[in-house]
């Protein structure tokens, strides 16, 4: 089992085992400071998208506005910048739907002039498969997309471009 710690300069800290989040703190030191670590395979895709993922869960409250039943939103505010959206949690691997929505979520929350990579869960197969329709039935030619690679652990990355 591969367990990976971070430590962020705001005193937050997660711990990933096997890639999946396993435990978040919040320094109470005022002295914290930043390990970097040996990250193994890990793409820089699948890091940024989970470290995202942890932030947001991390400084978002439990009342927040989805039950307990509903799916954590793939994204909580507008990015004016290139980054990549995490579709490879358990809940995506056994809803098709809600990768192709998230997705769409994604480029929604993604500012003109930018791209958003969509690291979508292994289960579902390559991309072309169930994404690529989706998401010419719902831009057109107001999107361009490409599959970029597939990663270690089975899941793709497709690099939508938002004009």
């Amino acid at each position: 089992m591969r367990s990976v710690s971070l430590l962020f300069l705001d005193g937050t800290s997660a711990m990933f085992l096997n890639r999946t989040p396993a435990m978040s703190h919040r320094s109470t030191s005022p002295n914290v400071g930043f390990h970097p670590k040996t990250f193994g395979t890990c793409s820089a895709a699948f890091l940024s998208s989970f470290v995202a993922s942890v932030q947001m869960k991390m400084h978002s409250s439990h009342s927040s506005d989805h039950g307990h039943d509903e799916p954590t939103p793939v994204t909580d505010r507008t990015h004016d910048n290139s980054w990549s959206a995490n579709l490879e949690q358990p809940q995506h691997a056994v809803d098709v739907d809600l990768v192709v929505s998230q997705a769409i979520d994604a480029i929604e929350h993604t500012e003109p002039g930018n791209h958003v990579n969509l690291v979508t869960h292994g289960d579902h197969g390559h991309p072309s498969e169930y994404l690529f329709d989706a998401l010419d039935e719902a831009y057109g030619d107001d999107l361009s997309w490409e599959h970029i690679q597939q990663c270690g652990c089975g899941g793709h990355v497709t690099r939508v471009y938002v004009e």
